[in-house]
């Protein structure tokens, strides 16, 4: 490509100098015109010179256009050449793309070949674990079933023996209750007759003291009366 490439700026190149060349030789051509239709100069004051001047300028242009026309050739040579170049390489390049990608095809199906195997080889190892663990749970869940009935059976006896327990408890509970009631009531008895017994021995001291009293001062009375 690179060399195409300079190949083709080599011909713009070449294109350009002869395009130049040639303008120049229309000015030359057309400034001698002009001489002879303004007044010539002594090298062309006759038509033979004028008619040569013209053979001259279409000799060399036809050089020019057979210069031109050999790098031309040379130039298209020179592409055909890089396109055949081009083309062969890419021939290579693409037979050798061809290659890597049946290599790279047969590693991939090997590879996948390799990954469904281990795939499948770890489905089953997790299907195992998953079977002994779901084992496992299972005679753990048994065995705690187990012991939360024997469990629940020695709760049900021990509800049921403290439930006897707190009923013979309850019953002393009220036995005692009913013999400490009697026995207050009998108490609260005793301490109201002794009350009354109190009072009434009370009233019966303040009645002798009251007597004494009296006695007491009728005698002082009496005594008073004597002296």
């Amino acid at each position: 490509e690179g060399v195409n490439a300079q190949a083709v700026a080599d011909e713009a190149t070449a294109r350009t100098s002869a395009d130049t060349t040639l303008q120049s030789n229309i000015d030359t051509v057309s400034g001698r015109v002009d001489a002879i239709l303004n007044g010539s100069s002594e090298s062309l004051d006759t038509i033979v010179e004028v008619v040569a001047a013209f053979e001259n300028a279409d000799s060399d242009l036809q050089t020019l256009i057979s210069s031109n026309a050999g790098s031309h050739t040379a130039n298209a040579a020179a592409i055909t050449a890089e396109e055949t170049r081009a083309l062969a390489a890419e021939g290579v390049l693409q037979s050798a793309i061809d290659a890597e990608e049946t290599r790279a095809t047969g590693v991939e199906s090997g590879l996948q070949s390799q990954i469904t195997s281990e795939i499948a080889s770890r489905s089953a190892a997790d299907q195992s674990m998953k079977d002994d663990l779901d084992s496992d749970i299972a005679a753990e869940a048994a065995l705690r079933s187990a012991g939360d009935a024997t469990l629940q059976s020695a709760i049900d006896v021990e509800v049921a023996r403290a439930t006897a327990a707190e009923g013979v408890l309850q019953s002393l509970l009220d036995s005692e209750q009913s013999v400490r009631i009697l026995s207050d009531q009998g108490l609260q008895s005793a301490i109201t007759a002794e009350e009354n017994a109190r009072v009434a021995a009370d009233a019966v001291l303040q009645s002798a003291i009251d007597a004494e009293e009296l006695a007491r001062t009728s005698a002082d009375n009496t005594l008073g009366f004597a002296y």
